[in-house]
């Protein structure tokens, strides 16, 4: 009977170890999809405002040529 009390107790412990590890996992991946999805967002910002100031560029340029005439 001692034998199996001892296997139920190490299978216990295992589970518990294995749970813990996996929960430790998710949350790192978890912490991980985060801070890439914060760098793509920002990416996609910089882009934008990018676009935003070479439309304005050119958009001076014509206003100079405007002024010039």
């Amino acid at each position: 009977m001692k034998s199996v009390e001892l296997t139920n107790l190490l299978i216990g412990i295992v589970i518990a170890l294995i749970t813990y590890v996996s929960k430790r996992m998710i949350d790192k991946m978890d912490a991980f999809e985060q801070k890439l999805s914060d760098i793509l967002m920002s990416d996609v910002a910089n882009k934008k405002d990018i676009e935003v100031l070479k439309s304005n560029i050119n958009d001076h340029e014509t206003r100079l040529q405007k002024l010039e005439s």
